[in-house]
């Protein structure tokens, strides 16, 4: 959680899937990578790379489905690039 404070979002990654492949159903480790990957996604985002910043999001919602601000932050990429999001 300290690396992702520190906006170090691939160590942060790294860290929380160690974490997790210790214990594949601790549902804080789960939240806390799914957070990371929204992190890095919203950093990724900020430096204008949209493609890799909705993998992000999608790596996001694929961990913890209960996610719903990398579901929000992907729907806004993909409307900025004038796509439905719903599609």
């Amino acid at each position: 959680v300290e690396l992702g404070q520190k906006g170090i979002w691939p160590d942060a990654i790294r860290e929380h899937e160690k974490a997790l492949e210790m214990d594949p159903h601790n549902q804080t480790w789960r939240t806390n990578l799914s957070a990371a990957h929204l992190g890095f996604g919203r950093w990724l985002l900020g430096k204008n790379n949209k493609n890799e910043a909705m993998n992000e999001f999608r790596r996001a919602m694929v961990i913890d489905p209960a996610n719903a601000q990398a579901d929000q932050e992907l729907d806004k990429v993909i409307a900025s690039l004038g796509k439905n999001p719903m599609d």
